[in-house]
C-alpha cells in the first residue's frame, strides 16, 4: 500500500492591539516586534498565549461532544 508523505508545520497567529485584525504566518522566527499587514502598525512581540486545549475524549462512543 502506499504511504502518505506529510510535513508538519509551526503556524503562528497574530493580533493586532491597534486595528484588532489577525494575520499567520506559517514557520515565522522569532522576533522583537512585527509591523500590522492591516494597519501599519509596529507591534511589540508580547508573550505567547497558552495552547489551545483539546476536548476531553468522551466515554461513549456515541457521544460526539
Amino acid at each position: 500500500m502506499p504511504a502518505a508523505r506529510f510535513s508538519v508545520e509551526r503556524l503562528v497567529h497574530f493580533q493586532c492591539e491597534v486595528c484588532d485584525r489577525w494575520w499567520s504566518i506559517g514557520d515565522a522566527p522569532e522576533r522583537d516586534h512585527w509591523f500590522c499587514p492591516w494597519c501599519g502598525a509596529r507591534l511589540e512581540t508580547g508573550p505567547p498565549l497558552p495552547p489551545l486545549a483539546a476536548p476531553e475524549p468522551s466515554a461513549d462512543p456515541a457521544d460526539p461532544a
